[in-house]
C-alpha cells in the first residue's frame, strides 16, 4: 500500500503529466490537420496522467535510481506549474461568467442517429450519451461596450455562428435547428465565422443549410481552415448562394444617418495579409470589429486596431477536462484564449465553442450561437434591460 506521501507524489506527477499533454495539443498538435495522433493525445490525456501517476507513486515508495529521481521531480515541478496556470484560467473564467448570460436552447432528438454513422460509433455515441452533449445548443449573450459607436447602434443586435462543420456525424436536423435558433434572436447583422465543413463532400450542402438565414444589414462570411484546406472557391460559391457575403481580409461598413459601424474580416493566415491590403485596410478607419477564424489570429486583430475580436476554431475544447481546461482542439496564445472572452492589448477577445464538431464529442463544453448586443462604452443602454444584458466588468 503506497504511503500518503507517495501517493500525493503520484498524485501531483500525473498533474504534470495531463498539464504536459495538454501543452502539447493546444500549443504544437493544434496545428496539425486532423490525425489520429492529435486525437489519441487529446483523448488519451487522463488514461495517459492517471498511468504516469500510478508508476510515480509506486516509484516515489521504493529507492529510486537517479534517472527515475530526475524524472519523478520534473513531473512534480510540471504539476505545479499546470496547477497555477489552472487557477489563471480559472479566475478569467470567472470573470467570463460576469459578462455574459447563457440561455439553453437544446435540441431534444438523439445525436447518435445522424446520417452516416457506422454501428461502432452510434454504440459509442449511445454509451456516452449521459455526459456528451454535441446537439445542447446554447444561446450566449454578451454586452460588448465600444468606443466611437455612432449613436444609431445602441442596441444593436448581432448574431454570431462559427464552425457548424457539416458532416455526416451530427443530424441534418441539428443545422437546421442551429440556423432556427440564430432567426429567433432578431438579428440586424448576421457574422458567419468559417469551417462550414469537415470534409469537401459536404460542400454543397453549405448554402442548403444556411437556407433563410438573414438580417436587414446582412450576412457576412469569412473561411476557415477547413474551407481552405477542401475547397475555398466552393465554399465562397455556396455562401453566395445563401446570400452572404465573403469578407476576403477586407473591411465592410453598415451606414446609419449619424455614422457607421466598420466590421473587417480577417482570412489569414489561411489568406495571407500582404503588406498592400493591410495599408488599404487602415485606410479606411479603424474597425470596431474583427472577424477571425482562429484565435491566433488576434494579434493581427490587435494590430489593425480592432477594438474586439471574434474567433472560433478551438471549439471551447469540445472536451474540456476538470482544471485542464480545452484539449481536443486548441490554440497557441494560451488557456486564456481557448473559449470565452479575454484582452489582447487594447482588443477585446470573443472566442465560441461553435456550432458543431468534427467529431460529435462534447463534455462540459456546449455548442453555442452567441448574440452581442452593441453598447457606447461607458452608457448604460435601456433597451437591453429586457434582454437580461449588463455590462462587461472592466469596460
Amino acid at each position: 500500500m503506497p504511503t500518503a506521501a507517495a501517493l500525493a507524489a503520484g498524485a501531483l506527477a500525473a498533474t504534470g503529466a495531463a498539464g504536459l499533454l495538454v501543452r502539447v495539443q493546444n500549443r504544437t498538435l493544434c496545428h496539425f490537420r486532423e490525425s489520429y495522433l492529435k486525437k489519441a493525445v487529446a483523448l488519451g490525456t487522463m488514461p495517459g496522467a492517471a498511468v504516469v501517476g500510478v508508476l510515480a507513486a509506486r516509484a516515489f515508495d521504493r529507492d529510486p535510481g537517479p534517472w527515475t529521481a530526475v524524472a519523478l521531480a520534473s513531473l512534480m515541478a510540471a504539476g505545479l506549474a499546470a496547477l497555477w496556470s489552472t487557477a489563471g484560467q480559472l479566475r478569467l473564467e470567472r470573470l467570463d461568467a460576469r459578462r455574459r448570460q447563457v440561455s439553453p436552447r437544446h435540441w431534444p432528438a438523439d445525436h447518435a442517429a445522424a446520417e452516416g454513422l457506422k454501428p461502432a460509433e452510434r454504440a459509442l455515441l449511445r454509451a456516452l450519451r449521459p455526459v456528451n452533449r454535441p446537439t445542447a445548443l446554447d444561446v450566449v449573450r454578451y454586452r460588448l461596450p465600444l468606443d466611437d459607436l455612432p449613436a444609431g447602434f445602441e442596441g444593436y443586435r448581432i448574431v454570431w455562428l462559427t464552425d457548424p462543420h457539416l458532416h455526416r456525424t451530427l443530424p441534418w436536423a441539428y443545422y437546421r435547428h442551429a440556423v432556427a435558433t440564430a432567426m429567433s434572436l432578431r438579428p440586424d447583422l448576421v457574422l458567419l465565422g468559417g469551417d462550414y465543413i469537415t470534409r469537401a463532400a459536404f460542400i454543397p450542402r453549405i448554402a442548403e443549410m444556411l437556407d433563410g438565414l438573414s438580417a436587414p444589414d446582412g450576412v457576412l462570411a469569412i473561411r476557415g481552415n477547413h474551407d481552405f484546406w477542401t475547397d475555398p472557391a466552393a465554399v465562397e460559391a455556396q455562401l453566395a448562394l445563401a446570400g452572404a457575403r465573403l469578407l476576403k481580409n477586407d473591411l465592410c461598413e453598415v451606414r446609419r444617418p449619424d455614422g457607421v459601424l466598420r466590421i473587417a474580416g480577417i482570412e489569414a493566415p489561411y489568406l495571407p495579409l500582404g503588406p498592400w491590403r493591410r495599408a488599404r485596410l487602415a485606410e479606411r478607419g479603424r474597425p470596431h470589429l474583427a472577424l477571425v477564424h482562429t484565435p491566433d489570429a488576434f494579434p493581427l486583430a490587435a494590430s489593425l486596431g480592432a477594438q474586439a475580436a471574434l474567433a472560433g476554431h478551438t471549439h471551447g475544447g469540445q472536451v474540456r477536462l476538470p482544471f485542464f481546461g480545452t484539449t481536443l482542439s486548441g490554440q497557441g496564445l494560451g488557456p486564456g484564449f481557448s473559449r470565452g472572452s479575454a484582452r489582447l492589448g487594447g482588443t477585446r477577445t470573443l472566442v465560441s465553442h461553435g456550432v458543431g464538431a468534427f467529431v460529435p464529442l462534447r463534455f462540459r463544453c456546449h455548442p453555442e450561437v452567441h448574440l452581442l448586443l452593441l453598447a457606447r462604452r461607458g452608457q448604460l443602454a435601456d433597451r437591453l434591460a429586457g434582454e437580461g444584458g449588463h455590462p462587461a466588468d472592466g469596460d
